[in-house]
Protein backbone atom coordinates (compact mmCIF):
# COMPACT_ATOMS: atom_id res chain seq x y z
CA UNK A 1 0.00 0.00 0.00
CA UNK A 2 1.21 3.28 -1.15
CA UNK A 3 2.35 5.41 2.05
CA UNK A 4 0.42 8.23 2.93
CA UNK A 5 2.09 11.78 1.47
CA UNK A 6 2.22 14.22 4.91
CA UNK A 7 1.86 17.87 4.38
CA UNK A 8 3.72 20.60 6.03
CA UNK A 9 1.09 21.54 8.38
CA UNK A 10 1.56 17.90 9.58
CA UNK A 11 5.07 17.69 10.12
CA UNK A 12 5.82 17.35 14.15
CA UNK A 13 7.91 19.73 15.67
CA UNK A 14 11.23 17.41 16.23
CA UNK A 15 11.63 17.34 12.03
CA UNK A 16 11.46 20.96 11.42
CA UNK A 17 13.76 21.70 8.28
CA UNK A 18 15.48 25.21 8.56
CA UNK A 19 14.47 26.65 5.10
CA UNK A 20 15.83 29.84 5.35
CA UNK A 21 18.86 27.67 4.99
CA UNK A 22 18.59 27.73 1.54
CA UNK A 23 18.76 31.52 1.15
CA UNK A 24 19.65 33.61 4.08
CA UNK A 25 21.49 36.98 3.42
CA UNK A 26 25.47 36.33 3.48
CA UNK A 27 26.25 39.80 2.79
CA UNK A 28 24.75 43.05 3.14
CA UNK A 29 26.82 44.84 0.32
CA UNK A 30 24.77 46.80 -2.23
CA UNK A 31 25.63 45.76 -5.81
CA UNK A 32 24.88 48.35 -9.03
CA UNK A 33 23.91 45.59 -11.56
CA UNK A 34 22.55 42.72 -9.59
CA UNK A 35 22.94 39.78 -11.60
CA UNK A 36 19.10 38.37 -13.64
CA UNK A 37 17.89 34.96 -14.39
CA UNK A 38 17.81 33.93 -17.56
CA UNK A 39 14.82 32.83 -17.76
CA UNK A 40 13.65 36.27 -15.89
CA UNK A 41 10.32 37.60 -17.57
CA UNK A 42 10.57 41.02 -18.76
CA UNK A 43 7.82 42.03 -15.87
CA UNK A 44 9.32 45.30 -13.79
CA UNK A 45 6.19 45.43 -12.27
CA UNK A 46 6.25 41.57 -10.17
CA UNK A 47 8.24 39.24 -8.53
CA UNK A 48 9.81 37.77 -11.99
CA UNK A 49 11.65 41.08 -12.59
CA UNK A 50 12.73 43.46 -9.07
CA UNK A 51 15.85 45.37 -10.05
CA UNK A 52 14.11 48.29 -9.72
CA UNK A 53 12.94 48.42 -6.06
CA UNK A 54 16.83 48.51 -4.76
CA UNK A 55 17.44 51.34 -6.44
CA UNK A 56 14.00 53.24 -5.94
CA UNK A 57 14.97 52.58 -2.46
CA UNK A 58 18.37 53.54 -2.07
CA UNK A 59 18.70 56.16 -4.52
CA UNK A 60 19.40 59.48 -2.74
CA UNK A 61 18.33 61.69 -5.71
CA UNK A 62 14.51 59.45 -5.61
CA UNK A 63 13.28 60.34 -2.11
CA UNK A 64 10.52 62.44 -3.56
CA UNK A 65 9.99 59.61 -5.89
CA UNK A 66 9.68 57.46 -2.70
CA UNK A 67 7.96 59.59 -0.87
CA UNK A 68 5.24 60.22 -3.54
CA UNK A 69 4.67 56.06 -3.38
CA UNK A 70 4.62 55.76 0.64
CA UNK A 71 2.03 58.67 0.31
CA UNK A 72 -0.16 56.43 -1.11
CA UNK A 73 -0.57 54.33 1.46
CA UNK A 74 -0.80 56.63 4.17
CA UNK A 75 -4.38 56.53 5.20
CA UNK A 76 -3.51 52.50 6.41
CA UNK A 77 -4.88 51.28 9.38
CA UNK A 78 -4.12 49.00 12.10
CA UNK A 79 -6.76 45.56 11.26
CA UNK A 80 -6.91 42.68 13.70
CA UNK A 81 -5.69 41.33 16.43
CA UNK A 82 -2.51 41.11 14.88
CA UNK A 83 -2.05 44.75 13.36
CA UNK A 84 -2.22 44.73 9.79
CA UNK A 85 -1.87 47.61 8.23
CA UNK A 86 -4.25 48.33 5.54
CA UNK A 87 -5.74 51.11 3.54
CA UNK A 88 -9.48 51.20 3.85
CA UNK A 89 -11.68 50.12 1.31
CA UNK A 90 -8.97 48.55 -1.05
CA UNK A 91 -9.39 45.31 -2.94
CA UNK A 92 -6.66 42.67 -3.01
CA UNK A 93 -5.33 43.74 -6.49
CA UNK A 94 -5.01 47.50 -5.00
CA UNK A 95 -1.57 48.87 -6.67
CA UNK A 96 -1.37 52.90 -6.87
CA UNK A 97 0.84 55.20 -9.47
CA UNK A 98 3.67 56.93 -8.83
CA UNK A 99 2.28 60.43 -10.27
CA UNK A 100 3.34 61.62 -13.36
CA UNK A 101 6.33 64.20 -12.38
CA UNK A 102 7.99 62.05 -10.05
CA UNK A 103 8.00 58.90 -12.39
CA UNK A 104 9.29 61.20 -15.13
CA UNK A 105 12.07 61.98 -12.87
CA UNK A 106 12.73 58.48 -11.83
CA UNK A 107 12.83 57.20 -15.28
CA UNK A 108 15.57 59.36 -15.83
CA UNK A 109 17.54 57.43 -13.10
CA UNK A 110 16.31 53.68 -13.60
CA UNK A 111 16.13 51.61 -16.94
CA UNK A 112 12.44 49.85 -15.43
CA UNK A 113 9.51 50.91 -13.72
CA UNK A 114 6.47 49.23 -12.83
CA UNK A 115 3.20 51.11 -14.10
CA UNK A 116 1.52 50.05 -10.87
CA UNK A 117 2.99 49.06 -7.68
CA UNK A 118 1.77 46.53 -5.44
CA UNK A 119 1.10 47.90 -1.60
CA UNK A 120 3.03 45.46 -0.16
CA UNK A 121 6.08 46.17 -1.81
CA UNK A 122 5.62 49.71 -1.44
CA UNK A 123 5.37 49.02 2.47
CA UNK A 124 8.77 47.85 2.42
CA UNK A 125 9.55 50.86 0.48
CA UNK A 126 8.21 52.25 3.65
CA UNK A 127 10.20 50.27 6.11
CA UNK A 128 13.21 50.58 4.16
CA UNK A 129 13.53 46.76 4.01
CA UNK A 130 16.10 46.01 0.45
CA UNK A 131 15.55 43.07 -1.26
CA UNK A 132 18.26 40.32 -1.57
CA UNK A 133 21.10 41.69 -4.06
CA UNK A 134 21.57 38.06 -5.95
CA UNK A 135 19.68 35.59 -8.14
CA UNK A 136 16.76 33.70 -6.21
CA UNK A 137 17.95 30.20 -5.17
CA UNK A 138 16.13 27.82 -7.46
CA UNK A 139 13.38 25.71 -5.85
CA UNK A 140 14.76 22.42 -3.69
CA UNK A 141 14.52 19.26 -6.43
CA UNK A 142 11.99 17.52 -3.81
CA UNK A 143 10.18 20.22 -3.93
CA UNK A 144 9.70 20.92 -7.43
CA UNK A 145 6.09 19.24 -7.64
CA UNK A 146 4.32 21.32 -5.78
CA UNK A 147 0.96 22.77 -7.17
CA UNK A 148 0.83 26.40 -7.98
CA UNK A 149 -2.12 28.15 -7.48
CA UNK A 150 -3.23 27.75 -11.03
CA UNK A 151 -3.19 24.21 -10.73
CA UNK A 152 0.44 23.92 -12.69
CA UNK A 153 3.59 22.42 -10.94
CA UNK A 154 5.88 24.88 -9.65
CA UNK A 155 8.54 25.69 -12.13
CA UNK A 156 12.60 24.76 -10.71
CA UNK A 157 13.67 28.72 -11.37
CA UNK A 158 12.54 31.29 -8.67
CA UNK A 159 12.31 34.54 -8.46
CA UNK A 160 11.89 36.89 -5.34
CA UNK A 161 8.81 37.69 -3.63
CA UNK A 162 6.87 39.11 -0.72
CA UNK A 163 5.75 36.39 1.54
CA UNK A 164 3.07 37.70 4.11
CA UNK A 165 3.49 35.85 7.32
CA UNK A 166 0.05 36.80 8.55
CA UNK A 167 -1.16 35.84 5.02
CA UNK A 168 -2.96 38.82 4.66
CA UNK A 169 -3.39 39.76 1.20
CA UNK A 170 -4.46 43.81 2.13
CA UNK A 171 -1.63 44.02 4.14
CA UNK A 172 1.32 45.97 3.71
CA UNK A 173 2.73 46.19 7.23
CA UNK A 174 6.58 45.13 6.46
CA UNK A 175 7.18 43.82 9.77
CA UNK A 176 4.40 40.97 8.27
CA UNK A 177 6.46 40.75 5.46
CA UNK A 178 9.17 39.16 4.04
CA UNK A 179 11.48 38.45 0.93
CA UNK A 180 11.70 35.34 -0.22
CA UNK A 181 11.95 32.92 -3.05
CA UNK A 182 8.67 32.20 -4.73
CA UNK A 183 8.87 28.61 -4.11
CA UNK A 184 9.00 29.32 -0.43
CA UNK A 185 6.08 31.70 -1.07
CA UNK A 186 4.03 28.78 -2.77
CA UNK A 187 4.96 26.50 0.52
CA UNK A 188 3.15 28.42 2.98
CA UNK A 189 -0.41 28.13 1.38
CA UNK A 190 -0.40 25.26 3.24
CA UNK A 191 0.15 25.68 6.66
CA UNK A 192 -1.89 25.56 10.03
CA UNK A 193 0.47 28.32 11.73
CA UNK A 194 1.15 28.52 15.51
CA UNK A 195 3.24 25.60 16.65
CA UNK A 196 2.69 23.54 13.88
CA UNK A 197 4.13 25.87 11.13
CA UNK A 198 7.30 24.75 10.15
CA UNK A 199 8.91 27.87 8.03
CA UNK A 200 10.87 30.31 9.50
CA UNK A 201 10.07 32.28 10.06
CA UNK A 202 7.05 31.13 11.17
CA UNK A 203 3.25 32.31 9.75
CA UNK A 204 1.85 34.83 12.33
CA UNK A 205 -1.35 32.83 11.40
CA UNK A 206 -2.79 29.60 9.84
CA UNK A 207 -3.65 30.18 6.00
CA UNK A 208 -7.21 30.84 5.47
CA UNK A 209 -8.85 26.98 5.41
CA UNK A 210 -10.73 28.55 1.65
CA UNK A 211 -7.49 29.02 0.28
CA UNK A 212 -5.09 25.77 1.90
CA UNK A 213 -3.44 23.89 -1.19
CA UNK A 214 -2.99 20.28 -0.82
CA UNK A 215 0.54 20.38 -2.84
CA UNK A 216 1.63 17.74 -1.19
CA UNK A 217 -0.14 15.54 -4.01
CA UNK A 218 2.05 16.27 -6.66
CA UNK A 219 4.98 14.88 -5.21
CA UNK A 220 6.34 12.07 -7.61
CA UNK A 221 7.69 10.48 -4.70
CA UNK A 222 4.97 8.68 -2.50
CA UNK A 223 7.93 8.18 -0.23
CA UNK A 224 9.49 11.68 -0.28
CA UNK A 225 10.41 13.17 2.99
CA UNK A 226 9.78 16.55 4.12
Amino acid sequence: MAQKRTALSEISANKKPKLTDHFAPTSSKTTDTPTEPSSAKKNPGGGSKMQWFNKLLREPALQKERDNLVGKIAGRKPVGDLGCLEVPGQGKEFRPQMDKKYRENAKKVLDELPERYAHYHIGMLAGGVAMMDRDAPRVPEKWRKVLTRSGKVMDKDATWVCSHLCHNPKCSNHEHLRWEPSWMNRLRDNCAGGDACVHRPQCLRAHRDEEIIDWTEALEDEDTEL
